[in-house]
């Protein structure tokens, strides 16, 4: 039974089915609708796109109907309304003292729902009209972003802030022939700091960085502001190092700036009390601060990550004061560290020195400890996997490399495979003592011990919706260097890996990336920005122009 309300309004609805497709719902005005109403669609430009942008399978071909559902935050029944294209839908006794969220679907001409978007705590008002863009992407599928990024780039930073907008910092935005070897490339970064608009899938320019870096960290606080710390300014891709991304000397940043999205504005706050680092890691602990972490501090030759430091910083996440945190047992970079719901922070692979283990973080922030984990091995040491956390008390790491004795690097591969492809291991801390490596079942041939399609370094790991299921992507397939396109989906429910596919085969990236984000957003969709790529029809490197969207299957609700 619904509760009864006196207070209601009506509201207009301004879509963006996007990817590419703008729809605007526009329409309402007279107050007597006591409802929110969405119509008139146009500019229908979406659907999966490659690397020229170009699209196929458009939502007009294959959207008939519109369905419109607005669920209560609170007491209430779910309200929902459909209609064809170009007709208005209208959702009668919306509660002006009642949160929604708004989820629109694209339904066929089989009444199948074949697209998808949401939109999270719309607040109706009383005598006003509500504006709310909602982006559909294609269920199960990627589409394009409607809007392009302000500019190429790759190893930048997208985080998602508090209103759902992702803040995309920094990178490399050039990448030229340089002349430290015949395949040798320079980066140069950018200091473009961008929004990304969910709502409407276009990207917006918002301010410039006091000094533009790349392989940079971006933390979001607990008050909303971001964190940017580390990184470079320029650095080569060179394949005959034994790691083949190798910073400037004296190119290091050890400024430390802050991204305020009221103000709209990046504050110099001070240096490091750590120095300068680049490929180290950032955390928010449950105290609120940010743990910086390892890295690597000057450059040398040949350059293995022998420089790599055991030494972190903590920065207040109100007043930003940094000081000296604890030092780890290891020195660390290309590293994963994540906090559970455990309150105890977990650092997991990129040990350079004779120790693979992992350690832990006292709930304290005081001293970091060393780990005896359950089929932890040196091949388990690695360096730059995908990686995230996820069920609150599970951290995954797909690929990656593993290093040798002399300093030398290769691609890490899956214990029990004959043919090469990627590992994928899951740390479960409740697993013994100081908790243990899971493998997936490696008895029986169906489902396979976890892996992903390939060996890959610099890919991303994305935690969807549900908080059961990780999604994979891209890296690069070699030490020369060589991105690629592959999708892989786990699924702790069902204790396997697979490749996600569609009606048309395997689902994969519109370009081949690395060194990209992938970053969710709210509705069950994932926003890949960026990365180094290839060139159409040639192996040669370029960096990526263009941004997709991935819609889950499973809404999250």
């Amino acid at each position: 039974m619904m509760k009864q309300r006196k207070n209601y309004a009506t509201s207009l609805v301004r879509g963006c089915i996007s990817a590419g497709l703008l729809v605007s719902f526009l329409g309402c005005g007279a107050p007597y609708d006591l409802s929110l109403n969405a119509s008139s669609l146009h500019a229908p430009l979406t659907g999966r796109c490659d690397q020229a942008g170009n699209t196929a399978a458009p939502f007009q071909s294959e959207v008939q109907t519109l369905r419109l559902v607005a669920y209560p935050n609170g007491q209430g029944d779910i309200m929902a309304a459909e209609g064809p294209i170009g007709q208005p839908l209208t959702l009668e006794g919306l509660a002006t003292d009642t949160t929604y969220d708004l989820t629109l679907y694209g339904k066929s001409a089989s009444n199948e729902e074949l697209w998808r978007g949401s939109s999270s705590e719309v607040v109706v008002t009383d005598g006003v009209t509500t504006e709310v863009n909602i982006m559909l992407g294609k269920i199960g599928d990627l589409v394009c972003a409607r809007g392009p990024q302000q500019e190429a780039r790759a190893f930048h930073t997208a985080t998602r802030l508090e209103d759902g907008k992702v803040l995309i910092v920094g990178g490399a935005s050039t990448m030229a022939a340089s002349n430290t070897c015949s395949a040798c490339k320079s980066l140069t970064a950018t200091g473009t700091v961008s929004l990304f608009d969910p709502g409407t899938g276009s990207f917006a320019s918002v301010a410039q960085l006091n000094q533009p870096r790349l392989l940079h960290t971006a933390t979001r606080l607990a008050d909303g502001r971001v964190l940017i710390a580390g990184g470079v300014a320029s650095a080569t891709l060179n394949p005959e190092e034994p790691f083949p991304i190798v910073p400037t000397n004296g190119a290091l940043l050890s400024a430390l700036e802050v991204y305020d999205p009221q103000a709209g504005t990046v504050t110099n706050i001070g240096d490091d009390p750590g120095g300068a680092r680049v490929f180290h890691a950032a955390t928010v602990l449950a105290s609120g601060q940010v743990l910086l972490s390892g890295g690597v501090q000057v450059g040398v030759s040949p350059f293995n990550l022998s420089n790599a430091t055991s030494s972190t910083t903590l920065c207040d996440g109100t007043s930003l004061a940094c000081q000296t945190g604890p030092t780890m047992q290891q020195a660390r970079a290309g590293h994963a560290v994540h906090q559970l719901s455990s309150g105890y922070t977990f650092v997991w692979g990129g040990a350079v020195g004779t120790s693979y283990q992992m350690e832990r973080l006292d709930q304290n922030n005081t001293a970091f400890s060393l780990l005896s984990v359950a089929a932890m091995a040196s091949s388990r040491n690695l360096f730059f996997a995908s990686s995230s956390a996820y069920n609150d008390n599970r951290i995954l790491a797909a690929g990656g490399l593993v290093r040798n004795s002399d300093g030398s690097f290769e691609m890490a591969t899956a214990d029990y495979f004959s043919t090469a492809r990627g590992p994928l291991y899951v740390y479960v801390p409740e697993h013994g003592t100081d908790g243990g490596i899971s493998v997936g079942n490696t008895q029986t041939s169906e489902p396979l011990p976890f892996a992903i399609l390939g060996p890959a370094f610099f890919g991303q790991a994305t935690s969807l919706g549900d908080d059961s299921r990780v999604m994979i992507s891209g890296g690069f397939a070699d030490l020369q260097l060589t991105p690629v396109d592959h999708l892989a989906l786990f699924d702790e429910s069902q204790l396997t890996v697979f490749e996600p596919i569609n009606a048309q085969g395997s689902i994969l990236m519109s370009q081949h990336r690395a060194g990209h984000r992938a970053t969710i957003l709210e509705g069950g969709q994932i926003l890949y920005s960026g990365g180094v790529s290839t060139q159409a029809n040639s192996t040669a490197l370029e960096l990526a122009t263009t941004s997709t969207i991935f819609t889950d299957e499973k809404e999250k609700r």
